[in-house]
Order: C-alpha cells, then structure tokens, then sequence
C-alpha cells in the first residue's frame, strides 16, 4: 500500500497558497490594489491611519472609498471606515486619480 501522499499547508484568506507565499492582492477591473501595512501609531481607527499616512487625499474622499469597498483587509474584504487600527494589519486600497 503505497503512503498518503503529504498535505500542504496553506494560508487563510484568498485561495490557498503554501505558508509563505502572499497572495495576489485583489484587484478591480484588472487593476491591482496597492498594499499598507499599518505601522505603529496612536491612531484609533483605520480611516484615521490612512489619512495621517496619506495627507495629501482627504478626510471625505477616504470615507467614499471606505463606502464603496475600495478599502479591503488581507482577505480582500472590505473593511469599515471605524475598524479598529491594529500594528501590522495588512490593508489594501485602490487608487484613484482625480479628473
């Protein structure tokens, strides 16, 4: 009888991919998301991080992104704008670029 053959470890979240390897991050219209990982800071929540990271974009225009879905977590869903800021949390978001 021949042996099981070995299972392979994966990862939570978006398909399976061996322990190790990221994922792709996800992507909209064939446009991929770009990727922040939170540093430490005093901010409470995620909208709040972004915007301190990002001053250049506004307060409101996150809060639209954040409501359409264009701000997601490591698993590519989309994250509310009052989510808890966690260190180290992996964040994805879209790009936008103003007519």
């Amino acid at each position: 009888m021949a042996p099981a053959p070995a299972r392979r470890r994966t990862t939570p979240g978006r398909g399976h991919y061996p322990v190790g390897m990221k994922p792709p991050p996800p992507n909209a219209d064939g446009i991929a998301a770009s990727r922040l990982q939170l540093p430490p800071g005093p901010w409470a929540t995620v909208l709040d991080g972004v915007c301190a990271r990002f001053p250049a974009i506004t307060r409101a225009r996150w809060l639209e992104r954040f409501a359409r879905g264009r701000v997601l977590d490591a698993a590519g869903r989309p994250i509310a704008a009052d989510a808890r800021y966690r260190v180290g949390a992996e964040v994805y978001y879209f790009r936008e670029v103003v007519d």
